[in-house]
C-alpha cells in the first residue's frame, strides 16, 4: 500500500490526486518555535516496506518550503519508510542550473539536499531546462503540462504556437506536434539595464488573423511574453493568449500582463495561489497529469 502526505499548501491538490488513485493520506502537523524554526510531525504509522509520496511545491517562501520537504522526509523515514518519492510540481532553484565561476549552481545544491534527506525519486513538472535532471544523483521524472494545454486550443485550423524565447522552443515544438500546428520562435536580448528587446521572430508574417498561443514554463516578471505579444500585435493576429505552467507572478507582473494585448493567460495549479483573480488569468488543473503517470507506474 502507498501513502501520500501533503505540504503546508498542497492539501487540496493531494486530496485530488488521492481521489483519482483511491490512495490514503497521512495526517501531518506543522508548527513553529518562537524563532521561526519549523516543527513537523507525521501520523504515527508503521511505514516499513511501504511507499510514501510527499506532495509539495516550492513556492511562497521557497527556502521554508524546501526545509518543509526535508523535515517531512525525515519524519517519514523515522517511521520506517525507506521508499520516498517527492512530487514537486514547481521545483525551486531550477533556473539556477549553470556552473559559472564564482556563482552558485543552486539546483545542484538542491539536488544534493534532496538526496541527503533520503528521498529516492523526484517527480516534477516542466523543469526550466529539461537537461538539468543530469544534476541529480537520483531519478527525476519531468512531466509536461502539454496535455492540459492542448485542450485550451479549440480552433486547430487557425492557430499557431509561439516560443517567446529560444529556451522554450522544445515546449512549442511539443505542443505543435501534438496538435499538428505550425510554430515559430522569438529571439530576445537584454540591454545593460536588463530591459528585454525582441530581436527577431521567425516567420512572424504567418500569424495574421491567427489565434496565437505563447507557451512558456514560468511567468515571473511578464516582460518576455508581453514584449513578444506587443511585437505580434503589429501583424494583426486574431488573438494572443499565453500558456504558462508555473505562474510565479513577481512584483508588478500582474499589472504588466493586465495592461498588455494578451487576451488570456492560462496557468496551471502547480503553484497554489490563494489570491489571484485578474480577469485575464484562467486556471488549469494538472492533477490528472500526475495521477495518470502514477497509474501507469506505481498503480498497475
Amino acid at each position: 500500500m502507498c501513502y501520500f502526505v501533503s505540504g503546508l499548501n498542497e492539501k487540496t491538490f493531494t486530496k485530488n490526486i488521492c481521489a483519482a488513485l483511491n490512495a490514503k493520506i497521512l495526517n501531518r502537523k506543522f508548527s513553529k518555535f518562537t524563532d521561526g524554526e519549523l516543527k513537523v510531525e507525521v501520523e504515527s504509522k508503521n511505514l516499513k516496506e511501504k511507499k510514501v509520496f510527499i506532495v509539495l511545491s516550492m513556492f511562497d517562501g521557497i527556502n521554508n518550503r524546501a526545509m518543509e520537504l526535508f523535515l517531512l522526509a525525515n519524519a517519514i523515514t523515522n517511521l520506517g519508510c525507506k521508499n520516498i518519492t517527492a512530487i514537486i510540481p514547481y521545483l525551486g532553484y531550477s533556473r539556477q542550473d549553470k556552473h559559472q565561476r564564482g556563482k552558485a549552481c543552486a539546483l545542484r545544491c538542491m539536488a544534493k539536499l534532496i538526496k541527503a534527506s533520503e528521498i529516492k525519486e523526484v517527480i516534477t513538472l516542466d523543469l526550466h531546462n529539461p537537461q538539468s535532471i543530469k544534476l541529480f544523483d537520483l531519478p527525476v521524472i519531468n512531466l509536461s503540462a502539454t496535455e492540459v494545454f492542448k485542450n485550451v486550443i479549440k480552433d486547430k485550423k487557425n492557430s499557431i504556437v509561439i516560443a517567446p524565447d529560444v529556451g522554450s522552443t522544445h515546449r512549442a515544438q511539443e505542443l505543435a506536434k501534438l496538435l499538428s500546428l505550425p510554430f515559430i520562435v522569438a529571439k530576445k536580448e537584454r540591454d545593460r539595464s536588463g530591459k528585454i528587446k525582441i530581436k527577431e521572430i521567425s516567420k512572424i508574417e504567418t500569424i495574421t488573423n491567427k489565434d496565437c498561443y505563447l507557451i512558456d514554463d514560468i511567468l515571473d516578471t511578464g516582460s518576455t511574453i508581453c514584449s513578444v505579444a506587443q511585437k505580434l500585435e503589429r501583424f494583426k493576429p486574431k488573438s494572443i493568449k499565453a500558456l504558462i505552467c508555473h505562474g510565479v507572478f513577481g512584483e508588478e507582473a500582474m499589472q504588466e500582463v493586465q495592461r498588455s494585448c494578451i487576451e488570456k493567460i492560462y496557468i496551471t495549479n502547480s503553484i497554489n495561489h490563494t489570491i489571484l483573480t485578474p480577469s485575464k488569468v484562467c486556471g488549469l488543473n494538472v492533477k490528472s497529469i500526475i495521477s495518470n503517470y502514477l497509474k501507469t507506474t506505481e498503480y498497475k
